[in-house]
Order: C-alpha cells, then sequence, then structure tokens
C-alpha cells in the first residue's frame, strides 16, 4: 500500500525542536513527512500503521534524528493530528494540526 497525500493543517514546533535543529533539517524532515517518508528513526512497523493512516485518517507520527550523522544528538517527531480531517474534491485528508516537537517536550 502506498500513502496517500494528506494536508497538515496548521504547522506548529516547539521552542526545543527549534533550538535543537537546524531549520534545513525542520523542512528536509515536513517534506519528507508530507511525502509519507516516516524518518530514519521510526521502527519498519510504525512506518506500516502510518501509511495505513493516510486511508483511515488516524494520526501519523514521524520521527528523525537530529543529525543523521550523530544519533547521540537525539531524535525529534513530526505529528500530524487525526481529528479535524476534511476531504477535498480530490480525495485529500486536510488535518487540523502539524507539529513538530522533541520527544521530551510531548
Amino acid at each position: 500500500m502506498e500513502p496517500k497525500s494528506f494536508m497538515p493543517g496548521r504547522l506548529l514546533s516547539t521552542p526545543g525542536v527549534l533550538e535543537a535543529v537546524s531549520s534545513d533539517r525542520l523542512f528536509e524532515c515536513l517534506e519528507a513527512h508530507l511525502r509519507g517518508n516516516w524518518g530514519d528513526a521510526l521502527g519498519k512497523e510504525d512506518w506500516k500503521l502510518n501509511t495505513e493512516a493516510t486511508h483511515t485518517g488516524a494520526r501519523l507520527l514521524s520521527s528523525y534524528w537530529i543529525d543523521p550523522q550523530d544519533h547521540s544528538s537525539g531524535r525529534f517527531w513530526i505529528i500530524t493530528e487525526a481529528e479535524g480531517e476534511t476531504e477535498d474534491g480530490n480525495g485529500t485528508l486536510s488535518r487540523a494540526a502539524t507539529t513538530i516537537i522533541l520527544p521530551e517536550e510531548y
């Protein structure tokens, strides 16, 4: 099954993630999330659940390393909420909000 396209809704980020992650990395990973690339720090089973969620409207969680070359720098999440979804005329789900956050801020 291929991921179905979705609109992220309102984009939000926490102060911690803005301090810890470069803006280039944030945009790179947000673009990946919107394309259905759920991250370099997420397990295969979670990839499958996310892909299914693009069809069912459930919550999406991507996980990326802050620095892909240095995993000790930690990871951050991109979470697209399930609630508030609407479907446009092309069948694309639009969510209420997508938040970029450090796991410890969750």
